[in-house]
């Protein structure tokens, strides 16, 4: 599983939800992992930059894991 973990270890840094899939029987096993992310829609540079012109912050809150 070293290179599943590396993987891991990777994909969650930048941010990003894991799944894994894994056979129970007649062991488990890893079978394969899927990693999930969102994406800014466009033009939400635009609309940030707009805020803080006019002297509004704002900041993205998740917690889905350390990485994002």
């Amino acid at each position: 599983m070293g290179e599943l973990a590396e993987s891991a270890r990777i994909w969650e840094a930048d941010g990003r939800t894991l799944s894994w899939l894994i056979e129970q029987a007649p062991e488990p096993k890893v079978i394969g992992m899927f990693a999930f992310g969102d994406t800014l829609k466009p033009g939400t540079d635009q609309a940030i930059k707009a805020l803080n012109a006019r002297g509004i912050t704002s900041h993205l809150l998740t917690g889905d894991n350390r990485g994002s």
